[in-house]
């Protein structure tokens, strides 16, 4: 079970743009937790920008942080949110076939780099009478109504404060004690409910006597001896008593029949399964100790149990509020209200001194602040005095110096070592298992992550990263930040093993690999331990509709951000297939689905080509409207994707159909591509053509959490073509708790109502 310590503290300025609601309180929670806080980040509700913000924060209060995710694209976006500040050292762990601007060996370009930011900002700042004139105003009129009026109430309300935080204090005690108490139940209950396990398999097993059947086992496979885990007495007591009576007796049966077809070896096995119930009484009398043992420590528990099973999970509320109602019995004190009125204004102005400034300092307290703004006010007296000349010259000596070409490679050699123990932000993929070697290697200077000792460990797109990869980066900190959504791409376990044993054992582990962790861990933490991110930033309302039927309708529109429409209009053979207001479309194509030869993936000719069809269409409807559209195509498999490019042609240079999209594929961002759902999830593109390709029931279409991906990528189109009479008849299970609804008819349905539904028929070039 996951329950906090207390409840999240406010955090007292941020570095990035305003936030809403909700991902202030995914900053605050994370920032405030101690072992391990969870954010789920549904499409475009801006987690990146909220994991930026937290690690700078974390930054800010000394902490060295860790961003791990599966694969580099997730940790690339969050180093890019982290550019623009400078009290960021960040180093990157990368294959020896990947190269990044954050590597070790570009640690002094990237320390100048900051450092030059820094510089320049200052003089900016700085350097203009005019500027230095009202920062000055700014900083008297703070000083003024810290001292009369902030002091003064704070003077006023101090018996108040003091009251309030003893009651703070003392909730979070109890709190505490009500948690570790009920961890502590439930430990027991389990304890006790494994033992009542364990005495029943115990009587199961005392109706049987294996003790001839185990050795004339060992008889039959002499080199099994060697494998005491097994055909030891205790392998042995293990692998019976973890076998049903059910199973033992199909066993049987199922050799019983072998023999009688005459596809055993010789009569062995006729004893082997005769008379199974008349031996073994110096395993019985074993049992009945381990019997008497097991009873004992149920009976230990059993107390426990019955305590657990009354408790009341309300408990920790009803603590809440006796204590919530005592803390605004204090709160609602005219003298009280008066303070947080003027720390509320001391606080704004703080904020917008410091966004001025440029400042980074940590401060936890009003009194703080107070102490970074004199140290200031000191530096911009040294710019407006009489030494203020020379303060510019010699700082515009150091940007000049740091501005020369190869500056960093000349003072790589004396400065990387150095540097190396000031990094405080490192990113890396889950399963760089050997990759601090080869950077070691490669560059020269160590960067050992055990030794670094990361305070807190951020894991972005967390759904994706099955269990086992999740130990490593989670291993080196201290506090545990897990991002990610299992409403999307769930972890993939690839059985690649040809041998039966083999394959049996990796289907025994594959649970591990697949189980959506995070879905479990989100839904038992205790409210003050988790957020959801509601709003999103990316879509149009047409296409977050789609989406939202995936997420209960929990996803909104923010408020006052006008939509950002497409505008096209593209004609069909009879009428329009896309219209300027209409941002979602649903082309109806009854091609079915078939398999190349040889291969296990899907095409659908039919889709293929209504998609190349569109991908043109668009391409002339934007042609001297927008040319900064983006497009992407998306489809589930490699060998539609494959057949997509191929009419495209997009691997031909001399092709017309690649000039003519020469905008959409030019460098920068890709502005044109044809990938797989699994490639594209983090990335989006104002349009987005899905292919589904499928027409019978398959385990992709069942999968709601693809789809979802797929179509979220869209900004400000999506068409999605498919066979609208196979979708209607998909059942979906959103929630995970084996409910199923029908949401992919719902959606087609809506579309209708619309007149957004459009036959492939009418797509023509």
């Amino acid at each position: 079970e996951i329950t906090p310590l207390f409840e999240p503290a406010e955090v007292s300025h941020t570095f990035g743009k305003r936030f809403n609601e909700l991902q202030m309180r995914a900053i605050n929670g994370a920032v405030s937790a101690n072992g391990l806080y969870l954010i789920q980040g549904p499409p475009g509700t801006g987690k990146t920008q909220v994991i930026a913000e937290i690690t700078a924060l974390e930054v800010i209060r000394g902490h060295k942080v860790l961003i791990a995710s599966q694969g580099n694209k997730a940790v690339d976006n969050a180093f890019e949110r982290l550019r623009p500040y400078s009290f960021i050292r960040p180093v990157r762990i990368m294959a020896e076939n990947r190269e990044s601007a954050y590597e070790l060996r570009n640690i002094v370009s990237t320390v100048y780099d900051g450092i030059r930011t820094a510089l320049e900002e200052r003089m900016d700042l700085f350097g203009d009478a005019e500027s230095r004139a009202a920062i000055a105003e700014k900083i008297s009129e703070f000083k003024r109504f810290y001292t009369d009026v902030y002091l003064s109430r704070k003077s006023e309300a101090e018996s108040l404060i003091r009251k309030v935080r003893a009651v703070r204090r003392e909730l979070n005690e109890r709190l505490d004690k009500v948690n570790c108490e009920n961890a502590a139940l439930n430990s027991a209950r389990k304890r006790y409910y494994e033992a009542c396990d364990k005495l029943k398999r115990l009587d199961d097993f005392d109706k049987e006597d294996y003790s001839e059947f185990a050795s004339e086992i060992r008889a039959m496979f002499p080199k099994a001896e060697r494998d005491s885990e097994i055909f030891g007495p205790d392998g042995l007591c293990r692998t019976v008593m973890s076998v049903s009576e059910d199973e033992m007796y199909d066993l049987i049966e199922r050799y019983e029949g072998m023999r009688d077809r005459g596809e055993l070896p010789d009569d062995r096995f006729s004893s082997l399964f005769k008379d199974g119930g008349r031996r073994l009484p110096e395993i019985k009398f074993s049992l009945d100790g381990i019997r008497g043992a097991v009873r004992g420590m149920a009976e230990s528990d059993r107390d426990e149990a019955e305590k657990a099973s009354r408790y009341d999970p309300k408990r920790s509320d009803e603590i809440r509020k006796v204590f919530g109602s005592k803390m605004q019995s204090y709160m609602e004190n005219e003298a009280y209200v008066s303070y947080l009125e003027a720390e509320s204004k001391a606080q704004s102005m703080v904020s917008e001194l410091f966004s001025k400034l440029r400042v980074t300092d940590r401060y936890d307290t009003i009194e703080e602040a107070r102490q970074i703004v004199a140290k200031e006010e000191k530096v911009l007296e040294a710019f407006g005095g009489q030494g203020a000349e020379a303060t510019l010259k010699t700082l515009e000596q150091m940007r000049d110096y740091l501005r020369e070409e190869g500056v960093e490679g000349i003072d790589s050699d004396q400065l990387i070592d150095m540097l190396t123990g000031y990094v405080n932000v490192v990113g890396m993929t889950c399963t760089a298992k050997d990759n601090v070697r080869r950077v070691r290697e490669r560059d020269g200077p160590e960067i050992d992550l055990r030794k670094m000792g990361a305070d807190v460990v951020i894991i972005d797109e967390v759904s994706k990263v099955p269990f086992p990869e999740l130990v490593r980066p989670m291993s080196y900190g201290k506090k545990i930040i897990l991002v990610g959504d299992h409403k999307q791409l769930p972890p993939v376990y690839n059985e690649k093993a040809e041998d039966d044993d083999l394959r049996e054992l990796s289907r025994k582990y594959a649970r591990m690999y697949t189980e959506p962790l995070f879905k479990r861990l989100f839904e038992e933490a205790d409210v003050h331990s988790k957020t959801m991110l509601r709003t999103q930033y990316r879509m149009t309302s047409q296409i977050m509709g789609v989406i939202n039927r995936f997420y209960d309708g929990e996803l909104e529109m923010p408020e006052g951000v006008p939509e950002r429409m497409h505008g096209m209009t593209v004609l069909g053979k009879t009428r329009p297939i896309i219209t300027p207001e209409g941002s979602v479309v649903f082309i109806d194509c009854k091609g079915k689905e078939r398999r190349e030869s040889g291969s296990t993936s899907y095409v659908n000719d039919s889709e293929a080509e209504t998609v190349s069809r569109m991908v043109r269409l668009i391409d002339a409807a934007r042609e001297g409207f927008d040319e900064t559209l983006t497009m992407g195509v998306i489809t589930p498999y490699a060998d539609q994707m494959r057949m997509i490019r191929r009419m495209l042609r997009m691997d031909d240079e001399r092709s017309p159909d690649r000039l003519r999209l020469r905008n959409f594929l030019e460098k920068g961002e890709e502005r044109f591509m044809v990938k797989s759902v699994d490639d594209f999830q983090g990335d989006e593109r104002d349009v987005i053509i899905l292919s589904l390709v499928r027409t019978s029931e398959s385990r992709f279409i069942s999968d709601f959490r693809r789809i979802n991906v797929a179509m979220s990528r869209a900004r400000r189109l999506l068409v999605i073509v498919g066979n609208a009479d196979s979708l209607a008849d998909v059942a979906v299970d959103v929630d995970g708790d084996g409910t199923l609804r029908n949401v992919y008819k719902d959606i087609i349905d809506d579309l209708k109502m619309d007149g957004r539904v459009v036959d492939s028929e009418e797509v023509r070039e």
